[in-house]
């Protein structure tokens, strides 16, 4: 679902609520693995408003992808009779790799602290500043601008599909927004497109701020906004980016739109290891990488 981490936001939207379900299940088959699956959030004032409130249940998760929110049927119906509803959106949070390795094999978990927080300052930005529906006026239709109501499902993952290190938080959007005179609308989705280059770098600024704050020293690359943190090697984070390299050579360019397409068309399922074998590769990996934890330079 998202590019191997370095501090990027993807966007892809979600059109099957069952697979989504089956997906994002913590107790799924894809997630088993996964230490930091368990963790899951609701967030949002579209989510307050439902009275939505810590682990996310993935029977309601389900229902509202499906436009079932406050006893209503979101939606249109089609030419033929049908229902359409366009589910929601992925938006996908991934760390710097340093910063994946230092929190999943270093063992600093404040760094996943600072990760969560980021990324509900971004999603806080997004929802007050983003957040569109179309209403109608006068048998036309307008956008009603910064309904502020999001409903968004957070899911902490730490594993790339290659089974690397890669800690990311899918926040999934209901396709679903309260507008100010309390009626639940669909969104118009175009403005987190529009926009996604910002949120990500809101979500970059704030994390950058926070690992700052813990001490860390960071490698700030100015022309594109992101960073890694000082002392990890870069043989190491190249070494930790097996999914990143394989959507680069699938690419057909670095347009931001290849580099998704590649994305889902190299896209395969996740390898079923143990966390205990997992911990043994990466600790082998590091040793073949030189990676000293004296490496990383703290203020």
């Amino acid at each position: 679902m998202s590019l191997d981490g370095n501090g990027m936001l993807s966007i892809y939207a979600i059109k099957n609520s069952e697979q989504a379900k089956d997906y994002f299940n913590p107790a799924g088959y894809f997630q088993q693995q996964d230490e930091l699956a368990n963790q899951t959030a609701w967030f949002g004032q579209g989510s307050a408003a439902l009275g939505l409130t810590g682990d996310v249940d993935m029977r309601q998760f389900k229902e509202l992808l499906d436009g079932k929110v406050a006893g209503h049927q979101l939606g249109k119906t089609n030419k033929d009779g049908k229902l359409e509803h366009q589910a929601g959106w992925d938006l996908t949070f991934s760390a710097p790799k340093s910063l994946s390795i230092l929190t999943l094999i270093g063992g600093d978990k404040r760094l996943i602290d600072a990760h969560q927080t980021a990324v509900k300052t971004a999603l806080g930005a997004l929802e007050q500043e983003f957040t569109k529906t179309r209403i109608r006026v006068s048998r036309e239709q307008v956008i009603e601008a910064n309904t502020g109501s999001l409903i968004i499902a957070q899911f902490l993952h730490s594993l790339s599909r290659e089974n690397d290190p890669q800690l990311h938080t899918h926040c999934v959007v209901a396709n679903a927004t309260q507008r100010s005179d309390g009626q639940w609308r669909s969104l118009n989705s175009a403005h987190f497109y529009d926009h996604k280059m910002l949120v990500g770098q809101i979500y970059r600024n704030e994390l950058a701020l926070l690992v700052k704050k813990l001490g860390y020293q960071l490698e700030i690359d100015h022309r594109t906004g992101l960073f890694e943190i000082q002392g990890i090697p870069k043989n190491l984070i190249e070494c930790f980016s097996k999914r990143r390299e394989e959507i680069e050579l699938a690419a057909e360019s670095p347009d931001a739109r290849e580099m998704e397409r590649a994305t889902l068309f190299t896209r395969k399922n996740k390898r079923k290891e143990s966390a205990l074998a997992l911990m043994i590769s990466w600790v082998s990996e590091c040793k073949g990488g030189c990676f000293k934890q004296s490496q990383v330079k703290k203020v």
